[in-house]
C-alpha cells in the first residue's frame, strides 16, 4: 500500500479534508472528514454508517479497504466532541456524499481499467 501522505496530492487531499472539517463546523483542525464519519458511525448515527460504506467504496481505488477506519486511527487522539453540532454533521454528510459522487465519476476510468486487467 502506498503512503499517500508522502505524495503532494495525498497531502493536498488530507489538507482539504481537515480544513473542510474545521471550516464548515468549527471542528478540530486535525480531524479529516472521513475520520469524523467513522466516529459518528461508531457512535450510533445510522446515516453515517451508510455514508461510511459509500466513502470507503469511493476511496478503495486509491486507498484500499476501510478508508474511514484508517483515517480515524490516524486521528484517534483528537477531540471529536469539539464543535459537535447538528450543523457539522449535516455539512460533513452533504459534502462527503456529493464529493464522493463526483469522485466516483472521476475514478470510473481507473475502476474500469482495474476490472479489465483483473478479468484478463
Amino acid at each position: 500500500m502506498i503512503n499517500y501522505n508522502s505524495t503532494y496530492l495525498g497531502r493536498l487531499a488530507n489538507w482539504v479534508s481537515q480544513t473542510g472539517h474545521s471550516i464548515i463546523g468549527g471542528g478540530s483542525t486535525d480531524i479529516a472528514m472521513s475520520a469524523k464519519t467513522y466516529w459518528n458511525a461508531e457512535n450510533g448515527k445510522r446515516l453515517f454508517k451508510i455514508l461510511m460504506v459509500f466513502v470507503d467504496f469511493t476511496f478503495s481505488v486509491v486507498d484500499g479497504d476501510d478508508h474511514c477506519l484508517r483515517s480515524y486511527r490516524a486521528d484517534m487522539n483528537e477531540d471529536y466532541n469539539l464543535g459537535q453540532t447538528i450543523w457539522l454533521d449535516f455539512s460533513i454528510f452533504f459534502l462527503q456524499f456529493f464529493g464522493c459522487v463526483f469522485l466516483n465519476i472521476v475514478f470510473l476510468p481507473v475502476r474500469l481499467y482495474k476490472f479489465v486487467i483483473h478479468e484478463s
